[in-house]
């Protein structure tokens, strides 16, 4: 509910670079009163059945009078992580903390849209855990020769 002009510019860049792919159907938009929500709701989602493959998170978080900005973007960025590594579901990180509007403006859009580097990593990621449960069939059932991943 903050920041409406960028948190829309944001999602419409993210849902336009994820609807690209043709292979991906985008799940339901959450809306939370602030960035703060943002890793509660991202849990809440965990739970839906079926399970998303990634789950994009975006917010803006811009400086006021106090270091609060400077809390929120740290608490957000820390219950983002948690719930990730907690439920195993890829957790894309577009929430941008800037000392001004016209700072998180420039942010999405160009070469520095989050809201797209954000659908982008989402897409990696849910790849990459795919390719992973695949692999971990592989060594159960057995042992591959000559394994190698690529750096």
């Amino acid at each position: 509910q903050f920041n409406p002009e960028i948190t829309e510019r944001l999602v419409d860049s993210a849902l336009r670079t994820l609807k690209q792919t043709p292979s991906i159907k985008v799940g339901p938009l959450v809306r939370v009163p602030g960035s703060f929500e943002i890793p509660l709701a991202a849990k809440m989602m965990t739970l839906r059945s079926p399970r998303p493959h990634a789950i994009v998170c975006l917010g803006v978080i811009i400086k006021g009078a106090t270091d609060q900005n400077a809390l929120l973007a740290n608490a957000c960025a820390l219950g983002i992580q948690m719930v990730q590594l907690e439920t195993g579901v890829p957790m894309a990180f577009g929430i941008i903390s800037a000392e001004t509007t016209e700072m998180a403006l420039e942010r999405t859009q160009g070469e520095m849209d989050r809201g797209r580097e954000a659908a982008l990593a989402a897409i990696h990621m849910a790849k990459l855990m795919r390719e992973c449960r695949i692999l971990n069939v592989e060594f159960r059932d057995k042992k591959p020769k000559n394994f190698f991943v690529p750096q």
